[in-house]
């Protein structure tokens, strides 16, 4: 018997919100041979702004390669970075019983991401542009200004900024993690993935900077196919999508 592959897209205010990854197979039919590959896109803003919407074209491309891919949500009117990675890793336990997740994170949704794989919370990430040490984000010479500006909105505390920081979060064994930058980013530098990676590869190898040149503060994502590519590639050489011929 062949199983159902359903998912069900809803429009509301805020953007497109994906409810249902895959839905539930025939009486007798034989259970599934591949674990599913869930890829759950993360979207930026500043942690108290932006759309699931925006993320949602790279979300359709991986569900028509075979992965579970879902452009999640994860604010709900508090803004507060540390209740926001808590959000996220309520949708990432759902969908991780049925097999591994991955989290595509972009600026403030890379930062959530980070936060995630640096615990091993998750099993990998992407991460565009992110703030990964929080504290030196926001305390840099050149660009801490807008920074602090940005997590005062946000009403947290000192403590509270640097326990949401993937820097500080980083124990045991994070998860493989894929950090792209560009080089012209005026607000979250390069130094940024480079000191965060240099401190985990002494915890998991498994962690790579690209630097994408010429790019703007996480544009490489939506504008730039061929960085799109690239973490396409490092997903697929580590989590290949389930065959589903024959399914």
């Amino acid at each position: 018997m062949k199983s159902r592959h359903v998912i069900t897209t809803i429009l509301v205010a805020s953007g497109l919100v994906l409810l249902a990854g895959c839905a539930g197979s025939d009486r007798n039919a034989a259970p599934e041979q591949a674990k599913q590959v869930s890829i759950l896109f993360v979207h930026g803003g500043g942690w108290a702004g932006g759309s699931s919407a925006v993320l949602e074209p790279l979300a359709v491309k991986y569900r028509g390669l075979g992965y579970n891919a879902i452009s999640i949500e994860y604010r709900d009117g508090n803004n507060n970075i540390l209740h926001q990675i808590d959000n996220v890793q309520a949708q990432v336990s759902k969908y991780r019983a049925k097999g591994p997740v991955v989290l595509y994170g972009v600026s403030a949704g890379g930062t959530l991401a980070a936060a995630l794989a640096a615990g091993g919370k998750v099993d990998g990430a992407v991460v565009v542009g992110a703030p990964t040490d929080l504290p030196a984000w926001s305390s840099n010479p050149y660009r801490g200004f807008l920074a602090r500006k940005v997590l005062q909105a946000l009403g947290m505390t000192p403590a509270e900024v640097r326990d949401a920081s993937p820097t500080t979060r980083l124990t045991g064994r994070p998860a493989p993690q894929l950090l792209q930058y560009g080089d012209s980013d005026r607000l979250v530098p390069l130094q940024q993935g480079t000191s965060y990676a240099r401190a985990a590869q002494k915890l998991q190898p498994d962690i790579k900077v690209e630097t994408l040149r010429g790019v703007g503060h996480s544009a490489a994502l939506v504008y730039t196919p061929s960085y799109a590519e690239h973490a396409l590639d490092w997903i697929r050489q580590r989590w290949p999508a389930p065959d589903r011929r024959g399914s």
